[in-house]
C-alpha cells in the first residue's frame, strides 16, 4: 500500500506527495505582496490532509505577518466549482473586505472566480485568487488562472516505484516523500497574462 497526494493519520504506509504547506504560505505570501490584508482559504474536505496542510501554510504566513486567517474565513466544501461558488458568495456577501482567495485546489478556484464577477468585483485588483493544482484551463482560462503547480507526474512516478519495490519485498522504513511545488502568478492575482506559445 502507498498513499499518493493524502495521507491518512495512524496508517503506517509509504506516502507521497506535494509540499502543500509550502504551496500555501507562498501563495498567501504572493498575495499580500499585492496588498491583500484579508485573505480567505476555500475548499475541500475537513478531513482532507492536503487540505488542512494547505491551509497551515496560508495561516503561518499570515500570523507572521500580523495577520490572521480567521476560522470563518477558512471554508471547507466539496472540491467542485458549483460548491465553491455558492462558499465564495456567502463569504464575500457577509464580509466584503475580502481581498485574497488562496483556494484548495483550480477546480475550487473556477467556482471562486464565478462568485466575484457574479458580484460585479473585479478579479485580479478587487479579489485576488490562487489556486493549487495547476491544471492545463489554469493558464488558458481568462482571466488566466494564477496556481501553485504540484508535481503530479513525479508524484506518480515515484509511488509506482514505491509500490514495485514493496512488491518485489522491500523491507526499507517507511518512506514520506514531499516534492516541491512552485507558483504560477497569472492574471488573476493581478499579474500580467503568460505569452502562450502558438
Amino acid at each position: 500500500l502507498v498513499l499518493m497526494a493524502r495521507h491518512l493519520n495512524g496508517v503506517d504506509a509509504d506516502y507521497v506527495g506535494a509540499q502543500n504547506r509550502e504551496g500555501g504560505y507562498a501563495a498567501a505570501e504572493h498575495l499580500c505582496s499585492h496588498g491583500c490584508r484579508r485573505i480567505a482559504f476555500v475548499g475541500g474536505y475537513a478531513d482532507s490532509s492536503a487540505r488542512e496542510e494547505r491551509a497551515r501554510g496560508v495561516e503561518e504566513f499570515l500570523n507572521e505577518h500580523g495577520l490572521t486567517l480567521n476560522a470563518e474565513h477558512s471554508v471547507v466544501c466539496e472540491p467542485a466549482r458549483p460548491p465553491a461558488r455558492e462558499a465564495a458568495l456567502r463569504l464575500l456577501t457577509n464580509d466584503p473586505g475580502i481581498d485574497g482567495f488562496v483556494c484548495f485546489s483550480d477546480v475550487v478556484a473556477f467556482g471562486v472566480l464565478d462568485a466575484i464577477a457574479d458580484m460585479g468585483r473585479s478579479i485580479g485588483s478587487d479579489v485576488r485568487v490562487i489556486g493549487f493544482d495547476d491544471v492545463h484551463d489554469a493558464e488558458l482560462n481568462r482571466p488566466s488562472l494564477s496556481s501553485v503547480a504540484v508535481p503530479a507526474r513525479e508524484t506518480g512516478r515515484r509511488a509506482a516505484q514505491l509500490v514495485l519495490e514493496r512488491a518485489a519485498g522491500s523491507t526499507e522504513p517507511t518512506v514520506r516523500e514531499e516534492f516541491p511545488v512552485k507558483l504560477e502568478p497569472r492574471e488573476t492575482c493581478g499579474c500580467p497574462r503568460p505569452q502562450l506559445l502558438a
